[in-house]
């Protein structure tokens, strides 16, 4: 009995100390366990414009592909100066250079070392002005890169675009700006401000967390709230030229005791006698404060936010977790335990390298255990991978309650660029498996043995499609939209693959997935066609929707009906359609038709949900799926592993990648695509740029002349031997500086296929663009050809306020129509315009 009693206690007293143990190892008391990210190390630099430092730029480790990063602009000051201050927290600069590069960065400018600078000053700052040779172009952008060598002996480079501008009134501009900000804090101040607002109803004045032009006095104000600004504003110039700018202000404000980001965009436009704000927005993001209650019965309390706040769960939703600003957090309701997996931001140096947002975190998967793998991918604010921009891939135990990177992938571009490819797709399955799209490739990567394959390459926008949830993509194989007549479906948590197959005869095309059912189309090859400009039609006669196994679920077709394109609107597929004459031959769009998926949705199980509060509007807070049984959550610190041996992935270059077009607003990415004329579309839609992989401009909403003509291009007339569309190209060819008779060529050729082959310049084929997109070309100096029917053509040479100004070859003439006639005209044969830039 003795010894029995004598096992009993020993197994309770190894019980008990095997629980104080583990709660030792999970309780965020011990810091001697855990290996801190390394603190941030690299120099900021400042641009001096007009007295006030702007644009401040974070250093990069390695050499970037400049031309993707365009964050920022800086215009030269006098006589091609440029002053610079240089925050270096502590380490020495042992040297200073620059380079001056085309902004393709193929053409090195100048190449100087910078030796008259000053010594740190109380503050912890360097002073240089840069003074640029008399190399560049006036009002051409180009690209500086700056290079320290800082006293680690690392080589860190900065990159801005600069501008040896005419005049910009950027003074007028920058008090503009600075008043605005002011006069927001003081409501009597900001009675002033009254005049530059649109207030109507498409603001939304329920919610601190997104404030714009449109919204009313008291949200622009503030409310009630009383801020307190506690940071200096960053002030960044994303795009300007002489009429317009855009500017984005970044500070902190202080209400009670909560932090809060504050991201403030102006976009101004100068005209004859004041200012005008053409767009104003702000956004409010409060800082997720575990040290603070955030936990109240059956509730997560993130606060006013501005940005979309991403949630993932397990399966029976005990384990979730969330990011807030650009901060990873987990919570187990089982165990009420809160845990801070991943931020760049240092409590202890709290300065603005920490609190860049040029980076994000994408949540993978969480299961059933609470382990969670994620994503870090975009700039490094700091830590082993400090000044490079790629994907860290990390994986969360919470046995061990640690953190540990598993593979780490460089990348050269933007972080705008990766944050899309990442949201286009990055999964992983339980076989460790993570499939990564990168650069038109989708690539599988072993985690646990660091290896990766190309699963398939030369993907582009219409010829693969991801589900939303990134488990299942499918894509075309073959060499082009028009001949491939097998699909490939690969469900990525299984790793099986389904072969979707039609007729030789016939081209199958890759539409798109509704909740996890797969859209796609079959057209005849015989009805595909080409209008007179060249462009390509592909009318699909049928329509299906599979499961994941290929099970026909569904079938739209109808006779004589085609389908070019859909759209897919919650749980409603629509559907963009064409009749067939069949007389003619031709195609005539008719009404859009809609087919209707009644999958049922899942559903999470912890909640995200907006409350409204009286203090402080529209609040977010997570409806956990039991009541805690915790009065305060029970918080834990993750500690990092320290990884021995190599664990960078590097991938194979790949240098055969067809040209794309990028649309940036106010500096950011809104999107790419293969197509120029879908570019224009969409940056005319949201008042953008379009660029090219070289950086070079292709559509620019930003002022034109209020009226021009081309005069170089003169009165021709079509023949019965050289019809309108001849004409047209002969002149196109002519306004570049190239003599040539393409009539015997449209025998053989399409109007794209003769430009491309005679001129040196990037030919533009915009169909389905506005007429006014297309005066920016005429403005430029460059006719805009305009198809009217299979036998007509015109093309735009000029314009004023009132009316276009075309050469009409049937006619002979050149000569005035009404703006509006003209925009009715194209618009019945489709906007179809062809053009060029240099």
């Amino acid at each position: 009995m003795k010894r029995t009693l004598l096992k009993s206690a020993v197994s309770i007293a190894v019980f008990f100390i095997s629980v104080i143990i583990i709660s030792g190892i999970m309780n965020r008391g011990n810091t001697d366990m855990t290996a801190d990210m390394k603190a941030a190390t690299f120099p900021l630099v400042y641009m001096e414009v007009n007295n006030q430092y702007i644009n401040c730029l974070h250093g990069y480790a390695n050499d970037m592909e400049g031309n993707y990063l365009r964050d920022t602009i800086t215009p030269l000051q006098e006589n091609r100066s440029l002053p610079i201050k240089i925050k270096t927290y502590g380490p020495t600069i042992k040297s200073m250079s620059y380079e001056i590069r085309s902004m393709d960065m193929q053409r090195l400018v100048e190449k100087t070392e910078v030796t008259d600078y000053s010594q740190v000053d109380e503050e912890g700052y360097i002073s240089a002005t840069l003074f640029l040779k008399d190399l560049i172009e006036l009002e051409t952008e180009y690209l500086l890169v700056l290079k320290l060598q800082s006293g680690t002996e690392t080589e860190i480079k900065y990159y801005t675009r600069i501008i040896n501008p005419g005049e910009l009134y950027l003074t007028e501009k920058l008090d503009f700006i600075n008043e605005f900000h002011k006069k927001t804090f003081d409501k009597a101040a900001a009675k002033e401000l009254t005049m530059y607002l649109e207030c109507n109803e498409e603001g939304d004045n329920s919610s601190y967390g997104n404030v714009n032009i449109h919204s009313n006095f008291e949200q622009i104000t503030w409310g009630d709230l009383n801020p307190q600004v506690v940071t200096t504003p960053n002030i960044e110039i994303k795009e300007m030229d002489a009429e317009y700018i855009s500017i984005v202000m970044k500070y902190r404000i202080k209400v009670e005791n909560d932090l809060f980001d504050i991201c403030e965009l102006f976009c101004l436009r100068r005209g004859m006698e004041r200012i005008y704000l053409m767009e104003y927005e702000r956004t409010m993001d409060q800082i997720f404060d575990t040290n603070r209650t955030v936990l109240t019965k059956d509730q997560l309390l993130l606060g006013i936010a501005g940005k979309g706040i991403e949630i993932e769960e397990n399966l029976d939703g005990s384990a979730l977790c969330f990011i807030k600003q650009n901060a990873l957090y987990s919570y187990n309701n089982a165990t009420g335990y809160l845990a801070k997996l991943f931020s760049f931001y240092d409590e202890e140096n709290d300065d603005e390298r920490t609190i860049y947002d040029e980076h994000g975190i994408k949540i993978l998967s969480v299961d059933e255990s609470g382990n969670i793998r994620f994503l870090v991918y975009g700039y490094m604010n700091r830590g082993d991978h400090e000044g490079g921009v790629g994907v860290s891939v990390y994986y969360y135990d919470t046995v061990t309650n640690s953190i540990e990177e598993e593979i780490y992938i460089p990348y050269t571009k933007s972080y705008e660029l990766l944050k899309q490819n990442i949201y286009c797709l990055s999964y992983v399955n339980t076989k460790d498996e993570l499939y990564l799209m990168m650069e038109d490739i989708i690539y599988n990567i072993d985690l646990l043995e660091g290896t990766y394959e190309q699963v398939v390459t030369g993907l582009t926008d219409n010829r693969f499609v991801v589900s939303d949830d990134n488990s299942m993509v499918a894509w075309q194989s073959g060499e082009s939209i028009y001949s491939s007549n097998m699909i490939i479906l690969k469900n990525l948590k299984s790793t099986d693959s389904l072969e979707i197959e039609t007729d030789a005869e016939k081209t199958i095309v890759p539409l798109g997935f509704i909740e996890g059912d797969f859209i796609y189309g079959i057209a005849n090859k015989s009805d595909i066609a080409r209008d007179s400009m060249g462009r390509t039609i592909l009318p699909m006669y049928s329509i299906l929707i599979v499961d994941k196994e290929g099970t026909v679920l569904k079938e739209y077709q109808q006779e004589n009906i085609y389908v070019t394109g859909i759209e897919i609107k919650e749980k409603v597929i629509n559907l963009e359609r064409l009749q067939k004459n069949n007389e003619s031959g031709n195609y005539n769009i008719i009404p859009n038709d809609q087919i209707m998926n009644n999958t049922v949705e899942s559903v999470k199980k912890n909640v995200l949900k907006e409350v409204i509060t009286q203090e402080r509007e529209t609040t977010l807070q997570v409806t956990l799926t039991s009541e805690s049984s915790y009065k305060k959550a029970k918080l834990l610190t993750p500690k990092h592993i320290l990884y021995e041996g190599e664990h960078t992935l590097y991938f194979e270059k790949t240098e055969d990648r067809p040209l794309r077009y990028y649309v940036y607003k106010y500096g950011e990415l809104v999107n790419t695509f293969k197509d120029a004329a879908d570019a224009v579309i969409i940056a005319e839609e949201v008042a953008g740029v379009v660029v090219d992989d070289n950086c070079a401009y292709i559509w620019n909403r930003g002022n034109r002349a209020i009226k021009t003509q081309i005069e170089s291009i003169k009165e021709m007339s079509a023949t019965e031997e050289k019809n309108s569309l001849a004409v047209c190209l002969d002149n196109i060819l002519l306004s570049a500086g190239v003599y040539k008779n393409t009539e015997s060529l449209l025998a053989s050729e399409t109007a794209i296929e003769i430009l491309n082959s005679n001129m040196d310049a990037h030919v533009l084929e915009l169909a389905g663009c506005s007429l006014d997109s297309m005066l920016y070309y005429v403005d430029r100096g460059y006719p805009v050809m305009a198809t009217l029917g299979d036998d007509e053509c015109v093309l735009i040479v000029g314009y004023d306020e009132k009316n276009t100004i075309l050469l009409k070859p049937k006619e002979g003439t050149i000569a005035k129509m009404g703006m509006n006639d003209s925009k009715v005209l194209f618009s019945e044969y489709g906007n179809k315009y062809i053009t060029y830039i240099k």
